[in-house]
């Protein structure tokens, strides 16, 4: 190499850590958007009480008559809820009416932004999440949100079937529940709680919010922009999360595969009621029993469809971005 070149290489980078310049960070393309004008044509939506979590949600499909009042374009948004006018029997219903969506496309690796106007509502026995879940021969579920009834805080958690898998925890805003992610550990899952004001009511109370997953091979990193504090470079398409501060999750790859722990993964978007979570926690740490008067879960959510008239999704778009 000539030395000309071999300077033309090196003075940069010179000057670079004398002046504590940082270099330039990876650049991520757009590479899929959802917006009003694909949303609908690009997920299916499921048609099935809901079998997974043993929740009281009747998930309907586009030839349900009700699905076009439960998913539809609004003011250029994509709206997702639930029946909030129908009293039910709660012993001889498969559950409230509700919207499970699962995007045709797959997301493995990079970065994807879900901008909300609006989430589901602090209200008893709701169970909103949209998450991503690739599974079959192995297993991989990222919740990016999700909570309960009135919990005012998000939860961020994440289970693979790959064993081991521990990750490694770095600052961030989020307390760390585990780094264990592994479905086979006695502890299954690892995850955050995220600070108090990222779910619920306090998320609308703002105008919704931007929530930011960054997967790659060297680990994971998870933020929330509260309205008009989103980053402007992420607004322009061009992001660089290097300029994000501190995410709310932020874990190293520690001794996990992650690019094969979390693959080949459907966007999620549902709102289910009661089940494993919210239902398990009506008379104890969600204090729903006393807060309603209702002895389960199940008799409040088919008894007291007014109360979850705030109970949906308002969608700006979700969009992906790869890693060039």
């Amino acid at each position: 190499m000539r030395l000309s070149t071999l300077l033309a290489l090196l003075v940069p980078a010179l000057v670079n850590l004398a002046t504590g310049a940082s270099l330039p960070g990876p650049v991520y393309k757009l590479s899929k958007k959802y917006d009003a004008s694909n949303f609908l044509s690009s997920f299916d939506f499921q048609n099935s009480p809901d079998i997974w979590t043993d929740g009281f949600a009747n998930y309907i499909s586009q030839a349900d008559p009700q699905h076009a009042q439960l998913a539809q374009v609004v003011d250029g948004k994509i709206y997702l809820g639930v029946d909030s006018t129908t009293v039910l029997d709660a012993n001889h219903s498969p559950g409230r009416k509700s919207i499970r969506a699962e995007s045709k496309d797959e997301f493995s690796s990079g970065l994807l932004v879900a901008d909300f106007a609006h989430i589901p509502g602090n209200v008893c026995g709701i169970w909103p999440a949209f998450w991503l879940l690739y599974d079959s021969a192995t297993y991989s579920e990222f919740d990016i949100i999700e909570s309960v009834s009135l919990s005012p805080a998000n939860e961020v958690s994440l289970y693979t079937s790959k064993n081991p898998c521990t990750l490694t925890a770095h600052p961030s805003t989020g307390h760390v529940r585990h780094t264990q992610c592994s479905t086979t550990a006695a502890l299954s899952g690892c995850g955050v709680n995220a600070p108090a004001g990222t779910f619920g009511d306090a998320v609308n109370h703002k105008g919704g919010g931007v929530w930011a997953t960054l997967i790659e091979d060297d680990g994971i990193k998870v933020w929330y922009f509260e309205r008009g504090h989103v980053p402007l470079d992420l607004q322009r398409e061009v992001p660089e999360p290097r300029g994000w501060g501190t995410p709310i999750l932020d874990f190293g790859k520690g001794s996990c595969d992650v690019k094969a722990a979390w693959q080949k993964m459907k966007i999620i978007l549902n709102i289910t009621f009661c089940g494993a979570y919210a239902g398990d926690g009506w008379s104890t740490f969600s204090k729903c029993q006393a807060k309603t008067g209702y002895q389960t879960c199940n008799e409040y959510v088919a008894k007291e469809p007014k109360a979850y008239r705030e109970a949906y999704f308002l969608v700006n778009s979700i969009k992906t971005f790869d890693r060039r």
